[in-house]
């Protein structure tokens, strides 16, 4: 994680303070032309300070990794979800990589559960067909360490 010297030098800089500005009167805010690192420094600035749930929403997995990449220089892993797109076309005869499902379900449960972190995805995911949340919630099983459960009712 970021020197927080460094980070206390950034946040009081004049970069940043008509971004506090803007958010502190619940305007929306469009920010462009950055690099992967600045909007991963944005995104965890954002996230530090407001202590809120962050969506970014991006146009493909290869900026979601990279941000999520740069995102770990500034604040903890457990601090970020993925929710990347399947990476298959409809009616296709192949499964999604585990990580991509696992990624997705894990990011599916903390916004489920209300979880206060950083979420990136992308248009095509987010567009997809995903299921709601009674059905989600309610197809998960919790087990505990040297837990067993019966497979027949």
């Amino acid at each position: 994680m970021a020197n927080n010297h460094l980070q206390e030098l950034l946040l009081n800089s004049s970069i940043f303070k008509p971004l506090d500005d803007l958010i502190n009167k619940n305007n929306k805010i469009n920010i462009s032309n950055l690099k992967t690192t600045e909007k991963a420094y944005i995104l965890s600035y954002l996230f530090n300070k407001y202590n809120k749930k962050i969506f970014y929403i991006t146009d493909n997995n290869l900026t979601i990794n990279q941000i999520s990449e740069n995102l770990l220089f500034f604040i903890e892993q457990n601090n970020i979800n993925t929710f990347p797109d399947l990476n298959i076309l409809p009616y296709e005869n192949v499964y999604p990589f585990i990580d991509i499902i696992i990624s997705r379900v894990k990011t599916l449960y903390n916004i489920a559960y209300n979880s206060k972190k950083i979420y990136l995805t992308n248009t095509k995911a987010i567009t997809n067909k995903i299921i709601n949340k009674s059905d989600f919630l309610s197809n998960i099983i919790k087990l505990n360490i040297n837990e067993t459960i019966p497979l027949r009712k």
